[in-house]
């Protein structure tokens, strides 16, 4: 039962069509199931969000209706916190088997990504089984590349980079890795080929190498030869994108074009966050339907120019999720809420996050992903800050680090993870 959970933690699209929500609550079920302490740093957090949410409910009443997307909200957010909050009370053998299951896990999406940019029409139709949104080839008609076990291509690129970077920080750690930093670089434009997916990666190895400072002219070299990856083989939407930016001389129209081809996510960013500043309580965890709207609006933000609204409303502003869980949060609970979170969290982590270099990197990319990419329910980078941070808890404050070395020779032995 661990194994087969433990296997769906990092496959959070696959629903088997029982849920029509992008994200299927594996990591909560996980964390019901294997739990056995609870964090009150993390409990404050969550009895934030039940405030925010019992508010929602209440508004609801008084207008006459339920609003159902506050049950989905809050689930959302439990979903993370309730798998943040198990990892950081595993036993050191779980944390290993995960960190090999994520191995695993990273290797065979490699292959997948392979088999769809071939295509297959009995892939497609397992994929379709299992992930109702996916699809079983490459998006070549939008510009796109495959989708693995996801949604869509972004969402399949930032996933493999989060599970990339379990690996990358934990059993990688130490040894001349930069080789492999760049084939992900260069999977990333050739077969996801989604711009996002690409800076994600791009920037998250980059947090990494600024650790040491001998490594600043790797980087230089490093970004050079993913740029000219990007534009000798690649004809997705990323390059397309960074060939168009280049050509702009004025650098106001060339930052309208990458608001206007950024969909929703940098109005998001910007409306969001300074929601969360003029209504310091939030709008309520679920309401986000009303709030978006009123949110643009307060902005002053010209939202008529914007080609996202053209396509998905006739012109007409819409409601909208914005990008990660900060502009989410921010518009839910504001800006008073946030603080709460932040210093809740960071109490959490109190004890397993200063000392290692690679702790900073986990935590600076983390906090990067939940800014700018994602949704607020997708587990995978709690998972990946959860596995790493405690790892080189382990490594470094054991009584004994020979248990930690007995432990990962044994499961390296292991087939079955």
């Amino acid at each position: 039962m661990m194994r087969f959970f433990s296997i769906l933690l990092f496959f959070p699209s696959i629903s088997f069509g029982l849920l029509a929500a992008e994200i299927f609550p594996w990591a909560a079920f996980y964390s019901l199931i294997y739990t056995r302490l609870l964090n009150r740093h993390i409990v404050a957090i969550g009895v934030v969000l039940l405030l925010s949410t019992l508010f929602t409910l209440s508004d609801s009443f008084i207008d006459g209706g339920v609003n159902t997307d506050m049950l989905r909200s809050f689930a959302a957010y439990a979903n993370v916190l309730l798998i943040f909050q198990c990892i950081l009370y595993l036993s050191h053998r779980n944390i290993l088997k995960l960190i090999y299951i994520s191995k695993a896990v990273f290797l065979f999406l490699l292959g997948l990504g392979f088999l769809q940019l071939i295509g297959s029409d009995i892939l497609g139709s397992f994929i379709k089984l299992i992930v109702p949104r996916g699809e079983g080839t490459a998006l070549i008609d939008s510009g796109r590349g495959v989708t693995l076990f996801a949604t869509e291509p972004a969402r399949a690129g930032i996933e493999l980079t989060l599970i990339y970077l379990i690996i990358r920080m934990t059993l990688l750690n130490g040894r001349s890795i930069h080789p492999m930093d760049m084939l992900i670089i260069v999977y990333q434009i050739v077969i996801i080929k989604s711009t996002s997916s690409v800076a994600f990666t791009m920037i998250a190895i980059a947090i990494m190498m600024l650790q040491y400072p001998k490594n600043y002219k790797i980087i230089v070299g490093f970004f050079l030869l993913s740029i000219f990856t990007l534009s000798v083989f690649s004809h997705g939407r990323a390059s397309v994108l960074f060939s168009t930016l280049l050509e702009y001389e004025n650098y106001k129209d060339a930052l309208f074009f990458l608001i206007n081809e950024s969909g929703n996510r940098l109005i998001a960013l910007y409306a969001f966050i300074l929601s969360g500043f003029n209504h310091l309580l939030g709008h309520g965890v679920g309401n986000w339907q009303e709030a978006s709207i009123i949110a643009v609006k307060e902005s002053g933000f010209d939202y008529s120019s914007l080609r996202f609204f053209d396509v998905h409303s006739d012109g007409e502003l819409s409601s909208f999720r914005g990008p990660g869980i900060i502009s989410n949060l921010m518009l839910d609970i504001g800006l008073i809420g946030i603080i709460i979170v932040y210093y809740s969290f960071s109490r959490a982590l109190k004890g397993i996050a200063k000392g290692t270099r690679v702790k900073k990197a986990v935590i600076l990319i983390f906090l990067f992903k939940i800014l700018l990419f994602g949704s607020p329910g997708n587990p995978i980078p709690l998972i990946m800050l959860a596995l790493v941070l405690r790892y080189e808890d382990i490594k470094h404050h054991a009584a004994d680090n020979r248990i930690l070395s007995l432990n990962i020779k044994k499961l390296s032995k292991t087939r079955s993870y």
